[in-house]
Parts: structure tokens; sequence; C-alpha cells
């Protein structure tokens, strides 16, 4: 129970003007205008272990292209056009993959405010219809797939809490859209570049609840004046308690043992931490690249486990 409990623990869990005096700020101000085209690569690497030995490697890589379609004094209409992934949680075989590649392409028109700060997707209810009809074809296909080791009842069951998070403009917007979550996460502040900024940030809770607190702090690597760049370091602890509430609240909802998991959880550790990297032209405020890495380590009993979650946003043109 408790090995079986660690893999699937570490599996759920998976953001111009400036002066130069004796203190700088670097403001991330939008400056955009329409028909401003920017090309990017995302990558994704997800990597788990068990005791010292890695057991899972997933890596993916698309392109995706943002494009400003209008501008006003008091906002800014995005179109962003990616490649949608479903959850590896899922261990879906390579040959429904393929069945399922035309499903994945998305077109997201989402509104920022005059700073470029992220206000919300404007067709949210579009991409959450076709990720449920994506969801649904992968249902109707596995029964079909000699290879699959997952049958249609435990196949839904580990769906229901993504199925649960795409349906709402919420979900959309952290988990299917998280890459503009870091994209947008600078922007709209002011950052003074020789101090570091300690503060409790709340991560909102995917799957309803009590948001998730980390204690955070931000500071720069490197600042670049005269040509308008620089290096930004988020770092960040998620509290344990807030997250082990938060993942036996996931265990419910995929009707798993209530007792045991309470019990197993009892003694239980967790040890969750964010490193990202915000290197950015902030004239016009475009990002270079963006690197983010989440270490879970879980401890249950004697079994222990950890898992690395790597995004990189890179700018290829």
């Amino acid at each position: 129970m408790n090995k079986w409990l660690t893999l699937l623990l570490l599996t759920l869990l998976y953001i111009p003007v400036y002066s130069q005096s004796e203190t700088t700020y670097i403001p991330y101000v939008a400056y955009w205008e329409v028909g401003d085209e920017y090309n990017f690569s995302v990558s994704k690497v997800k990597e788990q272990w068990k005791e010292d030995n890695r057991i899972k490697l997933d890596s993916s890589t698309y392109n995706a292209q943002f494009k400003v379609l209008q501008a006003t004094d008091s906002s800014y209409l995005i179109s962003w056009t990616f490649e949608n992934q479903l959850p590896p949680e899922l261990n879906l075989p390579e040959s429904l993959k393929e069945q399922i590649a035309g499903f994945t392409n998305m077109q997201v028109s989402y509104e920022t405010d005059e700073l470029g700060t992220f206000v919300g997707v404007q067709n949210w209810e579009e991409i959450s219809l076709k990720t449920q009809a994506l969801f649904n074809e992968v249902i109707k296909l596995t029964q079909d797939v000699p290879d699959s080791d997952i049958s249609n009842e435990k196949l839904e069951a580990a769906m229901a809490p993504f199925i649960s998070i795409y349906s709402s403009k919420e979900g959309i917007e952290r988990l299917v859209l998280g890459e503009l979550q870091y994209f947008h996460y600078p922007m709209g502040a002011e950052f003074a570049v020789k101090d570091t900024l300690h503060y409790q940030d709340l991560l909102p809770n995917m799957f309803g609840g009590t948001p998730i607190r980390g204690d955070a702090r931000i500071y720069f690597e490197e600042v670049d004046l005269e040509n308008s760049t620089s290096l930004m370091i988020q770092q960040m602890t998620l509290n344990p308690e807030d997250t082990k509430n938060t993942l036996l609240d996931v265990f419910k909802r995929m009707n798993l043992e209530e007792n045991e998991i309470e019990k197993a959880l009892a003694n239980s550790e967790f040890n969750i931490t964010d490193i990202n990297k915000y290197e950015f032209y902030f004239y016009p405020c475009v990002p270079i690249k963006i690197e983010t890495k989440r270490t879970s380590i879980i401890n249950i009993d004697s079994e222990k486990g950890k898992r690395i979650d790597r995004t990189i946003i890179k700018l290829i043109d």
C-alpha cells in the first residue's frame, strides 16, 4: 500500500521607465503593439525516484506563439497558440497518443491589463469543451488499444480530478495554461535591484478548498540596464500541512480508501520547493527564457520518493 501511495503522491504534486538613483527599481510593464508576434519553445521534463533509483523520465517539447490582437489604453487582447498535452500521469500508450494528436492544437484568446498583468481567458468555455472531448476520445480509444494496461474504470477514476479542473475557468487558466502564469508572473510589478523581497504567497487549490501557503522570496541575479535585460529568481517552500490536506481531498475525489490514506499520511513527510528563473527584456516586457523547477520529496513510513518537474520557455525568434 505504501509503495503504491508514494508513487501516486509524487504523481499528483505536480506564475520603460526606470530610475537610477541610490535604489534602482526594475518595472515590468508591457509596451506592446497590435501585430507583435513572439515564438517560443516550451519544454517539460518530469523525473521520478523511488529511494535512490530513478524510475521515470518523461519529456516533451512544443512550440507556442504569442500575438497581440488588440491594444487599448487599459488592456491588451492576446492570442496564445500551442499544442495541448494530456497529463503524463495517465500513462497513455504511444499508439493511443498518435490517434489523438489531432485533438491537441489549441488557440487561446486572453486579456491583460495595460501593464501586461494576466486578467483572464476569454474563450475558456470553448477550451473546456475541446479538452473534455479529448478526454472522452481517450476513454473511447482505450477500449481498442491492445497494449493498454489500464481499464476504462481505472482511467475514468484517474481522469476525474483533471476533468473537474478543466471544466472551470480558473482550472484552465492555472493548469492547462500554466505557461501563461509564468509568462506574466512579474508583469505589473516593480522590484528593487539590490533588495530581497520576502513574502507569503497563496497558491490556488485547483481542487477547491483552502489555498496552499508558500514562503517565498524574490531577488535579482543579473541586471543590464543598457540592454533592458534582467534575471530574477523566485524561491518558495510550500506549507507541508496545506499540501497534505490538499492531497487527502484529491484522494477522496478518486474514491480511494479514506481510512488507509489517512493512516499513511499521518506518518508522512512533505518537502516541496520551487526555484524559478525569469530572464526578461523588461522593455518591452518579453521573456527571453523562463526556467521553473519544482522538487517534491515525500517520505511515507520507510518508503522514500522524489519527483522533479521542470518547465523551460525560451524565445526562439
